[in-house]
C-alpha cells in the first residue's frame, strides 16, 4: 500500500505549480532528475531536483515514522554526491 502512496505523492508532485515549488526550494524552476541508481543493492530516492544554482533537492515521502531514516537520507546523500 504504501508502495502506491508513494507512486501517486511522486506523480503529484512533478506536476506542481510554480509557487509550490518556490515555497519548497526557493526557486520556480528546477528539473527533475532520475532517481534509479542501480548498484548492488537498488536504491531509488522518491524525488530528486536539479536546481538552477546547480544544488540538489532532495524529498523522501514516508506514510509512517521509520527508524532507520537518517541512514537511508545518508545513503542517498553519497550515491547522489
Amino acid at each position: 500500500m504504501s508502495q502506491l502512496y508513494d507512486i501517486t505523492l511522486k506523480k503529484t508532485i512533478k506536476n506542481i505549480p510554480k509557487r509550490f515549488l518556490k515555497l519548497l526550494t526557493g526557486f520556480e524552476t528546477g528539473e527533475f532528475l532520475d532517481t534509479n541508481f542501480p548498484t548492488v543493492q537498488n536504491r531509488e530516492p522518491d524525488l530528486v531536483i536539479k536546481l538552477p544554482d546547480i544544488s540538489i533537492f532532495h524529498l523522501e515521502l514516508n506514510s509512517d515514522n521509520e527508524n532507520n531514516m537518517v541512514w537511508r537520507m545518508h545513503d542517498y546523500y553519497s550515491l547522489m554526491y
